[in-house]
């Protein structure tokens, strides 16, 4: 039986509406007069309710690192039409892919947005008439750095037992290094797996020239030829150096007692690619276990993400992968190393 607790906003009824928190405050952006910017002197983040409660600006230095699709702004949800977009940015899903029903509501539907304390804030999905599912989720940005932890509460109000698990798909822009840490044993030959177009996942690929391992990390230095990766590593972190010599570390829980169910992914996933709806990127993916809530539970989730800042090299084969490990130590993440012989 999962722990069960009040909603977050029942138990904070006199800080919902406040406005004399430091470092958080209600923003226009991007067409939303609704908008959420946590901020310090290190970071920038801005959060938009009513596009699928989701990360619309990261930055260390006023640049946004997310890949944000232009002609997204201002664009609402109209579940009556079943209008389509691309919803970019810093997204979150559910998954397996394709399996869980009726998902825009919470991915691209309106949430409802409140600043509850310094540099923090609750959002509230609406609740899925179909299934019961709602979604909180809180964003607490730290006082003297860019680590911003996100922490998502999924409840079944309904009357039926609901199987899925949390899935973030976080567009930053492209042409940027991957990096993970792979650890063993593995489900799969090398630590990762590849997925073609057509949905077939391979254990033991060919090897790819911008696809590399270095001293018990799996690089990504340029779009492969099979575009979407999965790793099953438990190690619980990936980072993303880009161009603008912005290393972007995500942290994440894996869960060695409970079943991973989508195979493709594992616990992470990768896809890179140069032209994807028009688009250069790379959609940084941790996975969650299988929820399993009966009515009335809820389950939980979480990531951390960083920025700090890393030289991009001239030649990204230059790349020292154990480096860049050390790097992110020294900045005081407490990051594991691989557990590759």
């Amino acid at each position: 039986m999962k722990p069960q607790f009040l909603p977050l906003f029942l138990l904070v009824p006199f800080t919902l509406f406040a406005t004399d928190f430091q470092g958080a405050k209600v923003v226009s952006y991007f067409g939303y007069d609704d908008s959420i910017e946590l901020k310090n002197d290190h970071c920038r983040v801005v959060i938009t309710p009513s596009f699928g409660g989701k990360v619309m600006h990261y930055s260390r230095n006023g640049e946004n690192i997310l890949m944000v699709d232009e002609s997204e702004e201002g664009w609402l949800y109209n579940p009556e039409q079943g209008n389509r977009t691309f919803n970019s940015g810093g997204r979150f899903d559910l998954g397996p892919q394709g399996i869980f029903p009726n998902i825009r509501l919470h991915t691209v539907g309106q949430w409802k947005g409140y600043v509850i304390d310094d540099r923090k804030a609750l959002l509230v999905s609406q609740t899925d008439p179909a299934t019961g599912l709602q979604l909180h989720r809180e964003f607490t940005l730290a006082k003297d750095s860019s680590r911003l932890r996100i922490y998502e509460t999924m409840i079944n109000n309904g009357d039926q037992t609901l199987e899925f698990n949390y899935w973030c798909r976080t567009f930053a822009k492209g042409h940027g290094i991957v990096i993970v840490p792979l650890s063993k044993p593995s489900f799969y030959t090398r630590g990762y797996a590849f997925m073609s177009p057509e949905g077939l996942i391979y254990h033991k690929p060919v090897r790819d020239p911008h696809v590399w391992e270095k001293d018990g990390y799996v690089i990504i230095d340029e779009e492969p030829k099979l575009k979407k990766m999965g790793f099953d590593s438990n190690i619980g972190w990936m980072a993303y150096l880009m161009q603008s010599n912005d290393l972007f570390v995500k942290e994440y829980p894996v869960f060695t007692d409970r079943p991973y169910i989508d195979l493709a992914s594992g616990t992470a996933s990768v896809y890179y690619s140069n032209n994807f709806h028009g688009h250069e990127l790379v959609e940084l993916e941790p996975m969650g276990p299988k929820e399993v809530l009966n009515p009335g539970e809820r389950g939980f989730f979480w990531e951390e993400w960083s920025l700090l800042e890393y030289p991009f090299p001239e030649d990204p084969k230059t790349l020292q992968p154990s480096a860049v490990y050390e790097h992110i130590k020294s900045s005081g993440l407490r990051i594991i190393e691989p557990t590759i012989d």
